[in-house]
């Protein structure tokens, strides 16, 4: 994830942190965009994920996305997750479609919720009311280019998640 993400976010968390929102932060080397996430997976599946993403990438070309507005999941008034949302990007949302069908053509049950493109950088314990007003006068719309998709292992640790890159399918070039 590059500045056009990290540094708005740095700066969201470094501004709730300081008005005392207690959150468990994502650290900024490990921000990503979630299009599927599987949950506890064999060592044997993996073979079939990648293959899935790769027929998915080679669908797409790169394509970018702005960087757009602060949120939380559920809501605001019962927030459990913190995060910054991206629009100008309809080719997410076909990724998101393209990846959901071949992963359910492996095996996978589809996800059936729709996709909303975001980059979580904060998890409350409890839910929770959360004021993000404090965060707009942070520069957002910044461009995001997406030309690849990768299958992450996470394991999660007493300092936080560590992510392992498992497989990776690039997209073709533009020109090609």
């Amino acid at each position: 994830m590059g500045p056009g993400a990290r540094e708005p976010i740095g700066r969201a968390i470094e501004i709730l942190e300081g008005g005392g929102l207690r959150c468990r932060w994502v650290r900024l080397e490990n921000l990503h965009i979630t299009l599927r996430f599987l949950g506890a997976c064999p060592e044997s599946a993996v073979p079939s994920i990648g293959a899935a993403i790769g027929k998915a990438a080679v669908k797409m070309k790169p394509f970018t996305a702005r960087t757009d507005e602060f949120g939380a999941f559920p809501n605001k008034r019962r927030a459990r997750v913190l995060w910054l949302g991206l629009t100008d990007a309809p080719e997410l949302n076909v990724l998101f479609a393209e990846l959901n069908d071949r992963l359910s053509e492996a095996g996978f049950k589809t996800e059936e919720r729709p996709f909303q493109g975001h980059i979580t950088f904060g998890r409350l314990k409890r839910p929770a009311p959360v004021d993000l007003s404090c965060l707009e006068d942070i520069s957002l719309g910044a461009e995001l280019v997406f030309d690849k998709v990768t299958l992450f292992e996470s394991r999660l640790t007493p300092s936080g998640p560590r992510y392992e890159e498992l497989r990776r399918a690039e997209f073709p070039r533009k020109d090609s």
